[in-house]
């Protein structure tokens, strides 16, 4: 029996990643893929993701190896890594092993991507 979530976000993003890790597990070290395989992640993605852009990005590289008949592994790979970034949680940011939260500092302090170390 399925296990109902009150928090239907999560349980998207549990699914983007149990696709994205299937997938992963199923290109391995291949350099050439399926066509009809890879549309058929992406179109598994592309239904549990509930971002408009994530969609039109997984939309526009179904348009891209449409009238291909084998997909590059690194582009799917790299695909699917974008995939994931755009729709997966990102995790805390650390050094070392140590998490650096800075939300407690006035914003002044708080230090831009853009700064040098």
């Amino acid at each position: 029996m399925a296990t109902i979530s009150a928090r239907p976000h999560d349980t998207r993003a549990s699914t983007v990643a149990a696709i994205i890790n299937d997938a992963l597990a199923w290109i391995g070290g291949q350099t050439l893929l399926s066509q009809g395989r890879c549309v058929d992640v992406l179109l598994d993605l592309y239904d549990a993701a509930d971002d408009d852009f994530v969609q039109w990005c997984i939309t526009e590289r179904l348009s891209a190896i449409r009238f291909l008949n084998a997909v590059d592994g690194g582009e799917m790979r790299g695909d699917l890594a974008v995939i994931g970034a755009l729709t997966l949680p990102a995790p805390a940011s650390s050094v070392d092993g140590t998490i650096i939260d800075d939300t407690d500092r006035p914003r002044a302090e708080q230090r831009s991507p853009t700064q040098a170390s």
